[in-house]
């Protein structure tokens, strides 16, 4: 793979995972707004289950974000080794697990 085709290929996948992460956040809004009011609502019929699976679905949300800011920077730094223009997308500069933790109220 030649140089310029290297960069290219980084390119595409820096972009690629700059949409998954709008994706994942997205997510975390729509977990944040809505979890807490079906899981209320939820838990007038099932008891404390609603919260525990709540809990649940939003540790993994935050698995996700973590992983994908992982992948964040082993792309960032295979970019920038490859001399490569690290994209941002027009993003936000917070890492997604960052963002993601602030919309589910864990920290």
């Amino acid at each position: 793979m030649s140089d310029s085709q290297q960069k290219q290929d980084l390119r595409k996948q820096q972009l690629t995972l700059l949409k998954y992460e709008k994706t994942i956040k997205n997510g975390a809004i729509v977990l944040s707004a809505g979890g807490a009011l079906a899981a209320a609502n939820a838990d007038k019929v099932l008891g404390g289950k609603a919260a525990a699976a709540l809990a649940e679905l939003r540790d993994a949300h935050m698995a996700l974000a973590q992983k994908a800011s992982e992948a964040h920077d082993v792309l960032g730094v295979a970019a920038l080794e490859a001399g490569a223009k690290v994209s941002d997308g027009g993003l936000p500069k917070d890492a997604v697990n960052t963002v993601v933790k602030s919309l589910l109220g864990l920290g």
